[in-house]
């Protein structure tokens, strides 16, 4: 009887050292896109079916929940845990921009909200040695000054990291809402496609239940309480963008349409119009008097009729006529707030 002689250790070491490669090179595909079993074996055609589906099985029962799979079948390596970097090797002028930016992580009521960990990343990056962040930096980055708009004072850190955990988990959440659009407390489940810091504070978009499922954007510190729904998975469509979604937008908030927006700035004003790219679609012409005629088109008037009216007198909309109309009803509203003035009334009553 003719016995199979056992795999001597040298076949054993190339059998495994054949196979962890086969290992990483799987996940390493499923690291860079979304693969079903079928477009993996197509991109790896020498693999054999059996070995393939026995190695994407014991990668599965590995890494566990670090291997997502969409509703289409697809499956994507999404490690989770500490990311760990090797030590730096900054420039002077790197690590102090690097320095200055991790200042505005925390400090006071113009830091950037829940970015107080860039402290603790700073800390760190000091223990990297080579001279990063010595008393030199330091002093230096006391000649410099940077500096943002106060923002809203944070409430709850727990809500943002529970976001962050939500949307990398690709898990639903359950809102609390105080919606000022909505008259009140609402609760919805949202799927967090984005969180995003505009202007003075934080923001999650997604698509809300309450809102027929439509993508809405909620502000955080009008959050009352969160809940991640691990039994509700979501995945962003590959295809969906913010800026598409927010398209011509002045800010945020998208109107049902675009308008062409023609306004004149007079020449006190209008360099510093002009020094600033307050949209992308905008267009200016200079006149020779040293005014400027300021063309946009944006979605809606809601946000872009309080910029126009934060410059007075300076600025005149010229069209559509259903703008001009909205700003001039503003005007006669808080002109009439000052007619009958009790704190400084006019000076024929004082002679009275």
């Amino acid at each position: 009887m003719m016995f199979d002689e056992e795999p001597s250790a040298e076949k054993k070491s190339e059998h495994s050292s054949n196979r962890v490669e086969r290992i990483l090179t799987i996940l390493k595909t499923l690291q860079d896109r979304w693969c079903s079993q079928e477009e993996l074996l197509k991109l790896h055609p020498d693999y054999s079916k059996r070995t393939f589906y026995r190695d994407l099985e014991d990668i599965r029962q590995f890494f566990g929940n670090a291997i997502q799979t969409n509703k289409d079948g697809q499956f994507r390596f999404i490690p989770d845990g500490t990311i760990y970097f090797r030590s730096l090797d900054l420039t002077y002028i790197e690590a102090l921009s690097l320095y200055l930016l991790c200042q505005l992580g925390y400090g006071s009521e113009r830091a950037i909200p829940y970015l107080e960990t860039a402290t603790a990343a700073m800390q760190k990056l000091r223990c990297l040695g080579y001279g990063l962040f010595d008393e030199d930096i330091s002093e230096h980055a006391r000649m410099l000054h940077m500096e943002l708009a106060p923002c809203v004072y944070r409430t709850n850190g727990q809500i943002f990291t529970a976001l962050l955990q939500a949307q990398h988990t690709h898990h639903s959440v359950k809102l609390v809402y105080d919606s000022i659009f909505d008259g009140g407390k609402i609760q919805t489940f949202v799927e967090p496609y984005l969180v995003h810091f505009m202007r003075r504070a934080w923001y999650v978009t997604g698509r809300s239940s309450f809102h027929s499922h439509e993508i809405r954007s909620f502000h955080l510190e009008r959050i009352i309480s969160l809940e991640i729904q691990g039994n509700l998975k979501f995945f962003t469509p590959e295809n969906w963008d913010y800026n598409m979604y927010r398209g011509n937008a002045w800010n945020m908030i998208r109107g049902p349409e675009d308008l062409e927006i023609h306004l004149h700035f007079t020449r006190k004003v209008a360099r510093n119009v002009s020094a600033v790219n307050w949209h992308k679609t905008q267009n200016i012409k200079r006149n020779d008097d040293g005014s400027i005629e300021f063309f946009v088109k944006v979605a809606g008037t809601m946000e872009i009729v309080w910029w126009i009216l934060g410059y007075g007198p300076e600025v005149e909309v010229m069209e559509p006529e259903s703008l001009r109309r909205e700003v001039r009803e503003k005007i006669k509203g808080m002109s009439r707030i000052y007619e009958n003035d009790p704190i400084n009334p006019p000076a024929s009553e004082l002679q009275t």
